[in-house]
C-alpha cells in the first residue's frame, strides 16, 4: 500500500484528534474563568447577602434595603450593600465581568436615574483603579485602570419600565463591553492593571450617594 494511500485513510482520525484538542482547549478557557463573588440576594430575612461562590464575599447592609422582594430580590431605596475588600475581587490584568438584574421601582420617576449606582469598586479617583455599573440612565460600564482616566461602555437599551433586566460588563484583553438582556455593545480600548483596597458595594456608593431606587439580583463578579 502506498504512503499516499495510508495517509489519506488515516486523515479522518487526525482531524478528530484535532477537533477533539481544540474543544478540550476550549473547554479549559471557559474552566479558567471563575467566579469570585455569587450573592443571589434571595435572602428572605437578617442583614447578610451570602456569597455561594465559596470565597466568603459575603456582603452586610442596614436601614434602606429591603429584603424577600418580588422575583427574589431586595429593594434598595436609602441603602446599600457593603462587601468588603478582598484580592479575588482584583482583576489585576485578567479578562473579568461584572453582572446583575436589576428592575426600575416605578413608583419613582425616571429621572431620578440620570446617575445612580448599581454596583461599584473603588471611585475614579481610586489610583489602583476602579470598576462600576451605573444608569445614566441607559445602562453603563466604566473601567478604569491604575493611574489611568476613566473609560466607559454603555448600551442603548431601556431598563426603566419595571422589569428584571440583566447587565453585564466585561474586559477580555483591550475589549470593554455590556451586555443588556443579551444585546452586546463594544468598544475597543486598553485599560491596563485593575486593584484596590475599597470595598464592593452595590445599590450606592459608599458615602450612599448615587442611590439606586429600585430591585436588584444575581449579583456576580467572575475573572478570567
Amino acid at each position: 500500500m502506498s504512503r499516499t494511500l495510508r495517509n489519506t485513510r488515516r486523515s479522518p482520525a487526525v482531524l478528530l484528534v484535532a477537533i477533539l484538542c481544540a474543544l478540550g482547549l476550549a473547554t479549559s478557557a471557559q474552566a479558567a474563568s471563575q467566579t469570585v463573588l455569587s450573592l443571589r440576594l434571595d435572602e428572605t430575612s437578617g442583614r447578610t447577602a451570602y456569597d455561594s461562590s465559596g470565597l466568603k464575599n459575603h456582603g452586610t447592609f442596614g436601614s434602606g434595603v429591603t429584603v424577600g422582594q418580588k422575583g427574589s430580590s431586595y429593594l434598595f431605596t436609602t441603602g446599600h450593600i457593603t462587601v468588603k475588600t478582598a484580592s479575588s475581587l482584583n482583576p489585576g490584568t485578567k479578562p473579568f465581568s461584572f453582572s446583575l438584574d436589576v428592575a426600575w421601582d416605578t413608583r419613582v420617576p425616571t429621572s431620578a436615574a440620570r446617575d445612580v449606582d448599581l454596583m461599584r469598586k473603588g471611585l475614579a479617583s481610586t489610583s489602583g483603579g476602579s470598576y462600576k455599573m451605573e444608569l445614566k440612565p441607559q445602562p453603563t460600564c466604566f473601567f478604569k485602570g491604575a493611574g489611568a482616566t476613566e473609560k466607559y461602555v454603555a448600551s442603548s437599551r431601556n431598563v426603566l419600565d419595571g422589569a428584571f433586566h440583566s447587565i453585564t460588563c466585561r474586559r477580555s484583553g483591550s475589549t470593554l463591553s455590556i451586555t443588556v438582556d443579551g444585546a452586546t455593545t463594544s468598544r475597543s480600548i486598553a485599560i491596563g492593571t485593575i486593584g484596590n483596597s475599597s470595598p464592593l458595594t452595590i445599590g450606592s456608593k459608599p458615602d450612599g450617594g448615587d442611590q439606586t431606587r429600585g430591585y436588584l439580583r444575581n449579583v456576580r463578579v467572575a475573572v478570567g
